[in-house]
Protein backbone atom coordinates (compact mmCIF):
# COMPACT_ATOMS: atom_id res chain seq x y z
CA UNK A 1 0.00 0.00 0.00
CA UNK A 2 1.29 3.47 -0.85
CA UNK A 3 2.53 5.75 1.90
CA UNK A 4 1.14 9.20 2.75
CA UNK A 5 -2.45 7.99 2.51
CA UNK A 6 -5.42 8.44 4.81
CA UNK A 7 -8.44 6.15 4.91
CA UNK A 8 -11.65 8.16 5.21
CA UNK A 9 -14.38 5.53 4.88
CA UNK A 10 -14.92 1.80 5.35
CA UNK A 11 -17.32 0.14 2.89
CA UNK A 12 -19.51 -2.68 4.29
CA UNK A 13 -22.12 -5.10 3.05
CA UNK A 14 -25.47 -5.66 4.76
CA UNK A 15 -23.92 -8.10 7.25
CA UNK A 16 -21.29 -5.58 8.33
CA UNK A 17 -18.44 -7.30 6.53
CA UNK A 18 -15.78 -4.92 5.21
CA UNK A 19 -15.69 -4.94 1.41
CA UNK A 20 -13.14 -2.16 0.97
CA UNK A 21 -12.31 1.40 1.84
CA UNK A 22 -11.86 4.88 0.42
CA UNK A 23 -8.63 6.73 0.97
CA UNK A 24 -7.02 10.05 0.15
CA UNK A 25 -3.47 9.78 -1.13
CA UNK A 26 -0.82 12.43 -1.70
CA UNK A 27 0.08 11.82 -5.33
CA UNK A 28 3.20 9.60 -5.49
CA UNK A 29 6.27 11.31 -6.98
CA UNK A 30 4.66 14.74 -6.88
CA UNK A 31 6.17 17.94 -5.51
CA UNK A 32 3.48 17.83 -2.82
CA UNK A 33 4.66 14.40 -1.67
CA UNK A 34 8.24 15.64 -1.35
CA UNK A 35 7.02 18.59 0.74
CA UNK A 36 4.91 16.25 2.84
CA UNK A 37 7.91 14.00 3.56
CA UNK A 38 10.10 16.97 4.46
CA UNK A 39 7.55 18.50 6.85
CA UNK A 40 6.85 15.10 8.39
CA UNK A 41 10.53 14.51 9.16
CA UNK A 42 10.88 17.88 10.85
CA UNK A 43 7.66 17.35 12.75
CA UNK A 44 8.90 13.95 14.03
CA UNK A 45 12.11 15.53 15.34
CA UNK A 46 10.66 18.50 17.20
CA UNK A 47 7.09 17.49 18.09
CA UNK A 48 7.84 17.05 21.79
CA UNK A 49 10.22 19.96 22.30
CA UNK A 50 8.97 22.94 20.28
CA UNK A 51 5.20 22.75 20.42
CA UNK A 52 4.34 25.98 18.54
CA UNK A 53 6.52 25.05 15.56
CA UNK A 54 5.29 21.44 15.68
CA UNK A 55 1.71 22.69 15.50
CA UNK A 56 2.55 24.80 12.44
CA UNK A 57 4.14 21.81 10.74
CA UNK A 58 1.06 19.70 11.50
CA UNK A 59 -1.07 22.42 9.92
CA UNK A 60 1.12 22.29 6.79
CA UNK A 61 0.72 18.50 6.62
CA UNK A 62 -3.05 18.89 6.87
CA UNK A 63 -2.98 21.59 4.21
CA UNK A 64 -1.07 19.36 1.79
CA UNK A 65 -3.54 16.55 2.42
CA UNK A 66 -6.48 18.80 1.72
CA UNK A 67 -5.12 20.37 -1.46
CA UNK A 68 -2.96 17.70 -3.08
CA UNK A 69 -4.62 14.33 -2.61
CA UNK A 70 -6.37 11.99 -4.99
CA UNK A 71 -9.15 9.58 -4.04
CA UNK A 72 -8.53 5.84 -4.23
CA UNK A 73 -10.99 2.97 -3.73
CA UNK A 74 -9.41 -0.24 -2.46
CA UNK A 75 -11.09 -3.66 -2.55
CA UNK A 76 -10.52 -5.85 0.51
CA UNK A 77 -10.05 -9.59 0.17
CA UNK A 78 -9.79 -10.88 3.76
CA UNK A 79 -10.16 -7.89 6.05
CA UNK A 80 -8.80 -4.62 7.44
CA UNK A 81 -6.53 -4.02 10.44
CA UNK A 82 -6.87 -0.55 11.98
CA UNK A 83 -3.58 0.46 13.59
CA UNK A 84 -3.34 4.23 13.35
CA UNK A 85 -2.33 5.26 16.86
CA UNK A 86 -4.42 6.93 19.55
CA UNK A 87 -6.08 10.34 19.51
CA UNK A 88 -3.72 12.64 21.42
CA UNK A 89 -3.42 15.03 18.45
CA UNK A 90 -7.17 15.33 18.10
CA UNK A 91 -7.51 18.02 20.72
CA UNK A 92 -11.30 18.05 20.58
CA UNK A 93 -11.43 14.32 21.29
CA UNK A 94 -8.95 14.66 24.15
CA UNK A 95 -10.89 17.53 25.68
CA UNK A 96 -14.12 15.52 25.40
CA UNK A 97 -12.98 12.04 26.44
CA UNK A 98 -9.83 12.58 28.52
CA UNK A 99 -9.94 16.16 29.87
CA UNK A 100 -7.58 15.34 32.75
CA UNK A 101 -4.84 14.76 30.18
CA UNK A 102 -5.69 17.63 27.86
CA UNK A 103 -3.12 20.05 29.38
CA UNK A 104 -0.21 17.66 28.72
CA UNK A 105 2.16 17.97 25.76
CA UNK A 106 0.89 15.65 22.97
CA UNK A 107 3.28 12.83 22.11
CA UNK A 108 2.82 10.71 19.02
CA UNK A 109 2.84 10.78 15.24
CA UNK A 110 0.53 12.75 12.93
CA UNK A 111 -1.58 9.59 12.70
CA UNK A 112 -2.50 9.83 16.38
CA UNK A 113 -5.52 11.93 15.48
CA UNK A 114 -8.28 9.47 16.36
CA UNK A 115 -9.13 8.61 12.74
CA UNK A 116 -8.50 4.90 13.23
CA UNK A 117 -10.81 4.82 16.24
CA UNK A 118 -13.47 6.85 14.44
CA UNK A 119 -13.35 4.52 11.43
CA UNK A 120 -13.98 1.57 13.72
CA UNK A 121 -16.93 3.36 15.28
CA UNK A 122 -18.49 4.13 11.91
CA UNK A 123 -18.41 0.40 11.16
CA UNK A 124 -20.26 -0.38 14.39
CA UNK A 125 -17.33 -0.81 16.75
CA UNK A 126 -17.45 0.24 20.40
CA UNK A 127 -14.75 2.05 22.35
CA UNK A 128 -13.58 1.80 25.94
CA UNK A 129 -11.23 3.42 28.47
CA UNK A 130 -11.34 6.63 26.48
CA UNK A 131 -10.85 8.72 29.61
CA UNK A 132 -7.49 7.12 30.36
CA UNK A 133 -4.19 8.64 29.35
CA UNK A 134 -0.60 8.65 30.49
CA UNK A 135 1.46 11.74 31.37
CA UNK A 136 5.17 11.38 32.13
CA UNK A 137 6.66 13.71 34.68
CA UNK A 138 10.33 12.78 34.97
CA UNK A 139 12.31 14.85 37.46
CA UNK A 140 15.34 12.55 37.61
CA UNK A 141 17.99 13.32 36.39
CA UNK A 142 19.21 15.50 37.99
CA UNK A 143 19.18 13.17 40.96
CA UNK A 144 18.94 15.77 43.70
CA UNK A 145 15.50 16.97 42.58
CA UNK A 146 14.22 13.58 43.70
CA UNK A 147 15.38 14.49 47.23
CA UNK A 148 12.85 17.30 47.43
CA UNK A 149 9.14 16.93 48.07
CA UNK A 150 6.25 17.33 45.65
CA UNK A 151 3.02 18.92 46.77
CA UNK A 152 -0.34 19.56 45.13
CA UNK A 153 -2.24 22.84 44.89
CA UNK A 154 -3.33 22.35 48.51
CA UNK A 155 0.28 22.25 49.69
CA UNK A 156 0.12 18.55 50.57
CA UNK A 157 2.61 15.89 49.56
CA UNK A 158 0.95 13.28 47.32
CA UNK A 159 3.56 11.01 45.73
CA UNK A 160 6.93 9.29 46.07
CA UNK A 161 9.17 11.75 44.24
CA UNK A 162 11.50 8.94 43.12
CA UNK A 163 8.67 7.11 41.36
CA UNK A 164 8.69 6.30 37.68
CA UNK A 165 7.64 9.35 35.67
CA UNK A 166 4.36 7.85 34.45
CA UNK A 167 3.32 7.15 38.02
CA UNK A 168 3.99 10.74 39.06
CA UNK A 169 2.08 11.99 36.02
CA UNK A 170 -0.85 9.72 36.80
CA UNK A 171 -0.94 10.90 40.40
CA UNK A 172 -1.11 14.50 39.21
CA UNK A 173 -3.61 14.02 36.38
CA UNK A 174 -5.98 11.56 38.04
CA UNK A 175 -6.03 12.77 41.62
CA UNK A 176 -4.58 16.29 41.89
CA UNK A 177 -6.11 18.32 39.05
CA UNK A 178 -2.87 17.97 37.08
CA UNK A 179 -0.97 20.12 39.57
CA UNK A 180 2.44 19.50 41.09
CA UNK A 181 5.00 21.76 42.82
CA UNK A 182 8.51 20.48 43.58
CA UNK A 183 9.97 22.05 46.71
CA UNK A 184 13.72 21.89 47.36
CA UNK A 185 16.44 23.65 49.31
CA UNK A 186 19.49 25.68 48.32
CA UNK A 187 21.75 22.76 49.24
CA UNK A 188 19.82 20.56 46.82
CA UNK A 189 20.04 23.25 44.15
CA UNK A 190 23.84 23.35 44.37
CA UNK A 191 23.94 19.60 43.82
CA UNK A 192 21.48 19.90 40.93
CA UNK A 193 23.69 22.46 39.17
CA UNK A 194 26.69 20.18 39.56
CA UNK A 195 24.72 17.23 38.19
CA UNK A 196 23.72 19.30 35.15
CA UNK A 197 27.31 19.99 34.12
CA UNK A 198 28.36 18.92 30.59
CA UNK A 199 29.02 15.24 30.23
CA UNK A 200 26.83 14.19 33.14
CA UNK A 201 23.40 14.28 31.42
CA UNK A 202 22.04 14.68 27.88
CA UNK A 203 22.22 18.33 26.87
CA UNK A 204 19.01 18.60 24.82
CA UNK A 205 16.79 16.14 26.69
CA UNK A 206 17.81 16.86 30.27
CA UNK A 207 20.11 19.85 30.80
CA UNK A 208 18.26 22.40 28.65
CA UNK A 209 14.74 21.77 30.08
CA UNK A 210 16.12 21.74 33.64
CA UNK A 211 18.01 25.01 33.24
CA UNK A 212 15.06 26.73 31.57
CA UNK A 213 12.77 25.55 34.32
CA UNK A 214 15.14 26.88 36.98
CA UNK A 215 15.36 30.26 35.27
CA UNK A 216 11.72 30.85 34.34
CA UNK A 217 9.61 28.30 36.16
CA UNK A 218 10.84 28.45 39.76
CA UNK A 219 9.98 30.64 42.75
CA UNK A 220 12.55 31.49 45.44
CA UNK A 221 12.07 32.66 49.03
CA UNK A 222 14.04 32.84 52.25
CA UNK A 223 11.50 30.87 54.28
CA UNK A 224 8.92 28.17 53.63
CA UNK A 225 6.09 30.52 54.60
CA UNK A 226 7.29 33.14 52.12
CA UNK A 227 7.70 30.45 49.46
CA UNK A 228 4.13 29.34 49.99
CA UNK A 229 2.90 32.89 49.51
CA UNK A 230 4.95 33.38 46.35
CA UNK A 231 3.70 30.08 44.96
CA UNK A 232 0.05 30.71 45.90
CA UNK A 233 -0.01 27.69 48.20
CA UNK A 234 -1.71 27.48 51.62
CA UNK A 235 0.99 28.60 54.05
CA UNK A 236 0.07 26.35 56.95
CA UNK A 237 -0.38 23.28 54.75
CA UNK A 238 3.02 23.68 53.06
CA UNK A 239 4.67 24.34 56.43
CA UNK A 240 3.17 21.13 57.80
CA UNK A 241 4.16 19.13 54.71
CA UNK A 242 7.77 20.27 54.94
CA UNK A 243 7.89 19.62 58.69
CA UNK A 244 6.52 16.12 58.21
CA UNK A 245 8.97 15.44 55.39
CA UNK A 246 11.89 16.62 57.50
CA UNK A 247 10.90 14.18 60.26
CA UNK A 248 10.80 11.31 57.78
CA UNK A 249 14.10 12.37 56.24
CA UNK A 250 15.79 12.62 59.61
CA UNK A 251 14.94 9.02 60.49
CA UNK A 252 15.57 7.82 56.91
CA UNK A 253 12.21 6.09 56.65
CA UNK A 254 9.34 7.32 54.51
CA UNK A 255 6.24 6.01 56.27
CA UNK A 256 3.95 8.00 53.96
CA UNK A 257 5.06 7.16 50.42
CA UNK A 258 7.97 4.75 50.91
CA UNK A 259 10.68 6.68 49.11
CA UNK A 260 14.08 5.00 49.42
CA UNK A 261 16.25 6.22 52.28
CA UNK A 262 18.99 7.41 49.91
CA UNK A 263 16.62 10.02 48.47
CA UNK A 264 15.37 11.34 51.81
CA UNK A 265 17.02 14.66 52.62
CA UNK A 266 15.60 17.31 54.96
CA UNK A 267 14.87 20.85 53.80
CA UNK A 268 16.62 22.65 56.64
CA UNK A 269 18.21 25.89 55.50
CA UNK A 270 16.97 28.47 53.04
CA UNK A 271 16.61 29.92 50.61
CA UNK A 272 13.97 27.48 49.36
CA UNK A 273 12.62 26.92 45.87
CA UNK A 274 9.29 25.84 44.35
CA UNK A 275 9.24 24.59 40.76
CA UNK A 276 6.02 24.11 38.83
CA UNK A 277 6.04 20.55 37.42
CA UNK A 278 2.32 20.38 36.59
CA UNK A 279 1.00 18.32 33.68
CA UNK A 280 0.13 21.46 31.75
CA UNK A 281 3.42 23.32 32.25
CA UNK A 282 4.43 24.73 28.85
CA UNK A 283 8.11 25.16 29.71
CA UNK A 284 8.87 21.96 31.60
CA UNK A 285 6.72 19.84 29.32
CA UNK A 286 4.92 16.68 30.41
CA UNK A 287 4.59 14.28 27.42
CA UNK A 288 1.15 12.70 27.21
CA UNK A 289 -0.53 9.92 25.22
CA UNK A 290 -4.03 8.44 25.16
CA UNK A 291 -4.76 4.83 26.17
CA UNK A 292 -8.39 4.28 25.16
CA UNK A 293 -9.51 2.77 21.88
CA UNK A 294 -11.65 0.19 20.15
CA UNK A 295 -12.75 -2.86 22.15
CA UNK A 296 -11.46 -6.05 20.53
CA UNK A 297 -11.86 -9.78 20.97
CA UNK A 298 -8.91 -10.96 23.06
CA UNK A 299 -8.28 -14.07 20.97
CA UNK A 300 -8.55 -12.65 17.46
CA UNK A 301 -8.26 -8.86 17.60
CA UNK A 302 -11.63 -8.47 15.85
CA UNK A 303 -13.43 -5.21 16.71
CA UNK A 304 -16.44 -5.71 18.96
CA UNK A 305 -19.87 -4.18 18.71
CA UNK A 306 -21.81 -2.84 21.67
CA UNK A 307 -23.73 -6.13 22.00
CA UNK A 308 -20.46 -8.07 22.30
CA UNK A 309 -20.51 -9.56 18.81
CA UNK A 310 -17.58 -8.97 16.46
CA UNK A 311 -17.47 -7.27 13.08
CA UNK A 312 -16.65 -10.13 10.67
CA UNK A 313 -13.32 -8.97 9.25
CA UNK A 314 -12.40 -5.71 10.98
CA UNK A 315 -9.44 -5.78 13.38
CA UNK A 316 -7.71 -3.18 15.54
CA UNK A 317 -4.20 -3.14 16.96
CA UNK A 318 -1.81 -0.88 18.84
CA UNK A 319 -3.10 2.33 20.41
CA UNK A 320 -6.16 2.22 18.15
CA UNK A 321 -7.38 -0.69 20.28
CA UNK A 322 -7.68 -1.36 23.99
CA UNK A 323 -4.63 -3.45 24.81
CA UNK A 324 -2.11 -4.14 27.53
CA UNK A 325 -1.55 -0.43 28.15
CA UNK A 326 -5.17 0.46 28.75
CA UNK A 327 -5.09 1.66 32.38
CA UNK A 328 -1.44 2.61 32.96
CA UNK A 329 1.79 2.80 31.06
CA UNK A 330 5.53 2.14 31.18
CA UNK A 331 8.08 3.03 28.51
CA UNK A 332 8.04 0.72 25.51
CA UNK A 333 4.68 -0.83 26.30
CA UNK A 334 3.03 0.66 23.19
CA UNK A 335 5.67 -0.95 20.99
CA UNK A 336 5.34 -4.31 22.73
CA UNK A 337 1.54 -4.14 22.63
CA UNK A 338 1.51 -3.14 18.95
CA UNK A 339 3.76 -6.07 18.03
CA UNK A 340 1.61 -8.50 20.01
CA UNK A 341 -1.77 -7.20 18.86
CA UNK A 342 -0.59 -6.82 15.27
CA UNK A 343 0.65 -10.41 15.17
CA UNK A 344 -2.59 -11.59 16.75
CA UNK A 345 -4.70 -9.86 14.11
CA UNK A 346 -2.38 -10.94 11.31
CA UNK A 347 -2.42 -14.56 12.42
CA UNK A 348 -6.22 -14.62 12.48
CA UNK A 349 -6.76 -12.79 9.22
CA UNK A 350 -4.36 -15.16 7.48
CA UNK A 351 -6.65 -18.11 8.30
CA UNK A 352 -9.60 -16.63 6.42
CA UNK A 353 -10.43 -18.36 3.13
CA UNK A 354 -7.68 -20.95 3.60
Amino acid sequence: MAMHSRVTQLIQDNDGRILGFKMLQVAPGSVAEKQFVRYYRWFSKIRMYVQPLANRLRAKLDEIEQEHTVTRLVRVKNGVILSAGGFIFNRQMVRHYAPKYYPGAPLGSPGCNGNGIRLGETAGGVTGNMARGSSWRFINPPKSWVEGLMVNQDGKRFVNEASYGARIGEAMAEHNHGKGILVFSHAMLKDVLFQLMPGKVWLLLQTAPAVLSLLFNTKKAATIDALAQRSHLPVEALRESVARYNILAAKKEDDDFHKAAEYLRPLEQGPFYAMDVSVGNKLFICPTITLGGLVVDELTGLVKREDGSTIPNLYAAGRTAIGVASHSYVSGLSLADCVFSGRRAGAHISTINQ
